[in-house]
């Protein structure tokens, strides 16, 4: 009599399924660096380093970035850019290997 019983062999891995709202899992991204207050770096009480993932893809064009923060004292703030800016980050993200893989 054995003491451990042998496991079932294991099934076949479940199929992932990529939401195209999701950043993708398989390629690296395209950066656009915004820098609206001459300073580097994140993590003061000044800056914060954050990233998004842009879906759909914006037409070239004026793009507006909207905040309100009331509880925290933070007005409607905006920061325009071209929309060209993100197509051609898009362009620059390199896929390392097919989604499907």
């Amino acid at each position: 009599m054995r003491f451990f019983r042998k496991s079932p062999a294991p099934g076949p891995a479940p199929r992932r399924v990529h939401h195209p709202w999701n950043p993708p899992e398989t390629e690296f991204p395209g950066i656009v660096a915004m820098d609206t207050l001459q300073s580097r770096g994140g993590g003061t009480s000044h800056s914060q380093l954050f990233q998004w993932w842009v879906w759909p893809l914006p037409p070239a064009g004026p793009l507006e970035f909207i905040c309100q923060w009331p509880v925290y004292g933070i007005v409607e703030t905006r920061v325009g850019i071209d929309g060209q800016v993100i197509l051609d980050a898009a362009r620059r993200s390199v896929q390392l290997w097919p989604e499907d893989g």
